[in-house]
């Protein structure tokens, strides 16, 4: 007897976002400051903001936000929102954005004496991909809640059947306002619906290496809750 082929669950993060919010009264480095740590880092500070520099005050604070400087070549942008106390870099690569978040943090405590953990509210990451495991993602996800009895009064109300098209679960006990955060959403993505899952998933935390640690296992917890997914459909 042929033995089945069993699919192995294919998980691309495409998108990828991790930050710092500070809680700081003021933002805690300057500019100018921030600019060679930056370029030592492989960034490209933008023009226009670096041309400015020469005309700040004495001890100015960062008033520039957005994107301030990329590494074009691999699609990776290093971003502030200093009315909001955020730094963060934005990309594809986990790692190496880990990596440079790192470096550029240690920079920052070794040349100007700062440490933003110890001024860190929390630590977030925000994530998004696509995942394929073989199977129909619609029917998967609608099997959830087939014959359950919200499903009838739910196709009563609006007289015609109705089914779920995604699954979102939360951390209990926590509101999405908290320093401490699990968010992860599922659903057929909307091109190809019948072979590929959206994941979108938002962690933070106010310790770092929580953070970190959810980070570098995403692509393996995203696995999981699939198969568990499947599992039960």
């Amino acid at each position: 007897m042929e033995k089945k082929h069993e699919q192995h669950t294919q998980v691309k993060i495409e998108r990828f976002h991790l930050s710092v919010r500070l809680g700081a009264i003021f933002f805690p480095v300057e500019f100018g400051e921030l600019v060679p740590i930056l370029q030592d880092a492989g960034y490209l500070v933008r023009k226009d903001l670096t041309e400015r520099i020469p005309d700040l005050p004495l001890g100015a604070k960062v008033v520039f936000g957005g994107a301030i400087a990329e590494k074009s070549d691999i699609g990776r942008t290093f971003r502030l929102e200093p009315d909001r106390g955020v730094i963060a870099i934005a990309g594809h690569d986990i790692e190496g954005i880990l990596a440079d978040f790192s470096s550029i943090e240690q920079s920052v405590e070794d040349r100007l004496n700062v440490k933003l953990e110890e001024k860190a509210l929390f630590y977030e990451f925000i994530a998004e991909g696509t995942a394929a495991t073989g199977k129909d993602p619609t029917k998967v996800i609608a099997r959830l809640l087939e014959g359950h009895r919200l499903q009838s009064e739910l196709s009563d109300i609006l007289s015609f059947p109705v089914t779920n098209f995604g699954l979102r679960i939360v951390e209990q006990n926590r509101n999405v306002t908290d320093a401490t955060w699990f968010d992860f959403r599922i659903e057929p993505l909307v091109p190809k619906p019948n072979t590929t899952y959206l994941i979108n998933v938002i962690y933070r935390h106010p310790n770092r290496e929580n953070v970190v640690k959810a980070a570098q296992s995403l692509s393996g917890t995203a696995e999981k809750l699939i198969s568990a997914m499947e599992h039960e459909a």
